[in-house]
């Protein structure tokens, strides 16, 4: 299979904290084709949608070491219709820009897409979760979003616990 994965840009992933990196690695450890789309690589020619697609050359061995799996991989560019792949994985974080739907959806009969484009349209972005009444925190994390740091500081400290995710809001 060829599988392709719309992340932010490679060489600013921290290998550590990333898992798509760690599906990349198992895709080619089971044989996989494995190439890179950024979304300024979408184009369209003669009418068919389009990526200059980073293909991660072929590795001799695939390190177990994710640091090293990051490090030993290389590209080749390569200008493909994007109906040539099997799948499509969109592991880039939200908002994602609206145009990137129209060119997936011109493969959506032709191409698995993992992550619906439908519901990363109705759902692009970390505020998704206020459409949700939970008042008790049943099953949603107590959630605060903000831009005011004194504010997002304030709440950290009048948590139990010693633990919090934060995201940023971009």
């Amino acid at each position: 299979m060829h599988i392709g994965f719309m992340i932010q840009d490679w060489e600013q992933v921290d290998p550590s904290k990333n898992s798509t990196i760690l599906i990349i690695r198992e895709c080619l450890k089971r044989g996989h084709k494995v190439s890179i789309l950024y979304p300024e690589n979408l184009t369209v020619h003669n009418n068919i949608a389009h990526g200059l697609l980073q293909v991660i050359e072929p590795l001799e061995k695939i390190p177990d070491s994710i640091i090293q799996f990051y490090k030993k991989v290389t590209f080749k560019k390569v200008l493909t219709p994007l109906h040539a792949l099997d799948s499509f994985m969109i592991r880039k974080d939200p908002p994602i820009d609206p145009i990137i739907y129209n060119f997936l959806d011109s493969i959506k009969n032709e191409c698995i897409i993992i992550n619906d484009i439908d519901g990363i349209r109705k759902a692009n972005n970390k505020l998704y979760t206020t459409t949700f009444n939970d008042p008790g925190n049943s099953f949603l994390p107590k959630t605060y979003v903000s831009k005011n740091k004194s504010f997002i500081r304030q709440m950290i400290d009048e948590m139990p616990g010693d633990k919090v995710i934060l995201k940023p809001l971009v």
